[in-house]
């Protein structure tokens, strides 16, 4: 028994005087095979030219509206860009904020059925839209950063009780999830949204696998309502463009 709190007490100190852990930051789409064409990579990772602005400006959107709008959720877990089923409670989010009664009829899911490939880039995903009779298209992808670190109280841990009533560790979650928003004809990206939340809770060692449950179902939960939030104003600056006259979108000489 000391033996063992002996060993638990260096340890503590040990961790303690090692240097924290930080939480890692979320991977970009275009790293994760979405994009294998170098220019929709570039375009993705914001690094133009001026050439390359010029023509975007230049570009005319061509969805055509009222449309639906395909929604598909991908991860890069695995080293590349897999597609990733919607539950019923997120497609019921993504119904409301995205929906717009005359403009845009309803969000609908791309599942593996309706991709046909085992293959996952912005190119198949269009298609994909496409055969859904879906002008737009909204792709999103969510990464979690949790880490796990000692604080002061840990010392304690070496009374054996303190591994259960002492909160000496220290658990931070966040989850990001970044979004485009398409047009199925030309690729034309029409707006970007990100939706974030950070979570940072204490807990004694052995609690700790009830409370990053806790964690993971809140950030989970939080950052995609704000992700949401953020898309249903890129909509609606999307409605409002289509529905100005066409002599109030020319610029002014």
């Amino acid at each position: 028994m000391q033996r063992m709190a002996a060993l638990i007490a260096l340890a503590v100190i040990l961790t303690g005087c090692a240097q924290k852990m930080q939480l890692a930051p979320p991977r970009g789409m275009a790293k994760c095979g979405l994009a294998p064409d170098p220019a929709e990579a570039a375009r993705l990772e914001k690094s133009f030219t001026d050439q390359d602005i010029a023509k975007l400006l230049d570009a005319r959107i061509q969805a055509h509206l009222p449309t639906g709008i395909a929604v598909a959720k991908i991860s890069d877990k695995y080293g590349c860009a897999c597609l990733l089923n919607i539950s019923a409670e997120e497609m019921a989010g993504w119904q409301k904020a995205l929906a717009r009664p005359g403009k845009v009829l309803g969000a609908m899911p791309v599942s593996d059925l309706a991709l046909q490939s085992d293959s996952v880039t912005f190119h198949r995903l269009r298609a994909t839209a496409a055969r859904m009779n879906c002008e737009l298209l909204l792709v999103y992808m969510p990464a979690d950063s949790e880490v796990d670190n000692f604080n002061d109280a840990a010392i304690l841990y070496w009374t054996i009780i303190g591994l259960w009533v002492i909160p000496g560790d220290t658990l931070e979650r966040q989850t990001i999830v970044q979004a485009v928003l398409m047009d199925c004809r030309t690729g034309t990206i029409l707006g970007t949204a990100t939706g974030d939340h950070h979570a940072k809770r204490f807990a004694s060692a052995t609690l700790r696998e009830p409370r990053w449950a806790s964690m993971r179902k809140e950030t989970t939960a939080a950052a995609l309502q704000d992700l949401q939030k953020s898309c249903a104003a890129l909509i609606d600056n999307l409605v409002a463009g289509s529905s100005a006259p066409a002599a109030a979108l020319m610029p002014a000489n």
